[in-house]
């Protein structure tokens, strides 16, 4: 019953403690973000979707739709019908604007738990999501099981992503591998 679950009293499950950084540098602005997930009383689990992760959300006039823009990830997939569901390193968006490149790129730690499926759309959407295992893949392939990830009660759990924001001449090449 859905009335009966929203006025149940709240408890606490676990916390996530995340910590922005921003880091301005000669190829751009990072905005660097680590999160800890933990809970000392519970088991958590994180399911198999494809609506979650880390993401961002494209400018209008930069989008593959409906502007100047293009996507692309670490493995030269191109916009959506390439990119969308295949795991990556990183994926960018960028186009021109008054005659500069302008984008934005998410990028995936190395260090997290496993390569993030990316979740992008040509009207502007990038998603990094390390959880989408059958959902980014197969949902209807019977072969491919649902996936979880669990963080034993009293364990912590790492997941960190930046996001590299740039502008250059229409002329400029972008080495995203180089900056990853």
């Amino acid at each position: 019953n859905a009335y009966e679950t929203a006025t149940t009293p709240s408890r606490l499950i676990g916390t996530e403690t995340c910590t922005y950084t921003i880091l301005p540098k000669d190829s751009g602005i990072f905005l660097l973000a680590e999160s800890t997930f933990t809970s000392k009383d519970n088991t958590l689990i994180f399911g198999d979707q494809e609506e979650m992760g880390f993401g961002i959300r494209i400018p209008t006039a930069l989008t593959v739709r409906h502007g100047t823009g293009s996507i692309e990830n670490s493995q030269g997939d191109k916009n959506e019908p390439e990119a969308w569901g295949k795991q990556a390193d990183w994926c960018a968006y960028e186009g021109i604007i008054d005659n500069t490149k302008v984008g934005v790129t998410l990028l995936t730690d190395p260090e997290n738990f496993r390569k993030s499926w990316f979740h992008v759309r040509d009207y502007g959407l990038i998603v990094a999501n390390p959880f989408g295992k059958k959902a980014m893949t197969g949902s209807k392939n019977p072969q491919i099981p649902q996936d979880k990830t669990i963080i034993p009660k009293g364990d912590s759990f790492n997941l960190n992503f930046a996001i590299h924001i740039f502008s250059g001449s229409a002329e400029e090449s972008h080495d995203t591998d180089a900056i990853y």
